[in-house]
């Protein structure tokens, strides 16, 4: 019988358990440019300066900023 060691230690558990990791990172880098995004949007900046300073396409920015 496997124990929880066993399974934690197998190659379906890895990969699942990486692949949790990076869909977090990927969320959290998401939310923070979000987060930058309506802040600078706040404090008066535009689609194009917005995408300048954070190198970023201005479709995307726009795509935030409807949300």
């Amino acid at each position: 019988m496997l124990g929880l060691n066993d399974y934690k230690k197998s190659r379906f558990y890895q990969e699942a358990r990486q692949d949790g990791i990076d869909e977090g990172i990927e969320k959290g880098r998401q939310d923070e440019l979000q987060e930058n995004i309506r802040k600078m949007a706040s404090k008066g900046f535009d689609a194009k300066q917005i995408s300048d300073v954070l190198d970023i396409d201005v479709k995307i920015v726009r795509k935030n900023l409807k949300k």
